[in-house]
């Protein structure tokens, strides 16, 4: 794919994302970049003074994650790609805003169509991977050379990012489990009546 075609495929996945998560109803997703009101949510800073952004964000509702914030990154892919190079870079970003906003970014997600770095699977979300990334993108994460990134890097935030990271791998024909708009809405109106009595 070129340009503007996987731009648009990119598109279709996070709309596509979008409606699944909110379909949970446990998930408002109020910020799609570019939107304008989302520019300024999902917007980071590396320490280079680059920048970087999520492809989306929200809030959860209701249970012990209710009100908290999610950043989210969705890559529709139907092959593996290079995922793991991204990912790698995604878990430095996490750390970054983490570092920058902590109380605007509690909770992060990779979803995805396509699983990636299979033979590390069940460490992907772990402080280790983390810290790895973190150290690997050392002068835009921490504003230092590799060399000096083991002695600036912070393992309580590597922690606290690996503690809330989400890996989605989503199909087509989770669509297909989905509630409809007219049972959600109900589900939605059930919880409002109930939270105001």
């Amino acid at each position: 794919m070129f340009g503007e075609e996987a731009h648009a495929v990119g598109a279709e996945g996070v709309q596509k994302a979008k409606r699944w998560l909110e379909a949970t109803t446990r998930v408002d997703v109020q910020w799609i970049y570019p939107e304008e009101a989302a520019r300024k949510k999902l917007a980071f800073q590396w320490h280079d003074n680059s920048s970087f952004v999520y492809d989306m964000g929200g809030v959860f509702r209701g249970g012990p994650l209710a009100n908290q914030t999610f950043m989210a990154e969705v890559k529709n892919y139907s092959t593996v790609g290079k995922q793991g190079p991204m990912y790698e870079e995604y878990l430095a970003r996490c750390y970054r805003a983490r570092q920058e906003i902590p109380g605007f970014t509690e909770q992060f997600m990779w979803i995805t169509w396509h699983p990636f770095s299979q033979g590390s699977w069940t460490k992907l979300t772990t402080a280790e991977a983390v810290r790895d990334a973190v150290i690997k993108y050392a002068p835009k994460a921490l504003g230092v050379d590799v060399d000096e990134a083991t002695s600036a890097v912070d393992d309580t935030v590597c922690a606290e990012v690996a503690e809330t990271l989400w890996l989605l791998v989503l199909s087509d024909k989770h669509e297909l489990l989905m509630l409809s708009d007219l049972d959600r809405a109900a589900v939605i109106s059930a919880q409002i009546t109930r939270a105001g009595a």
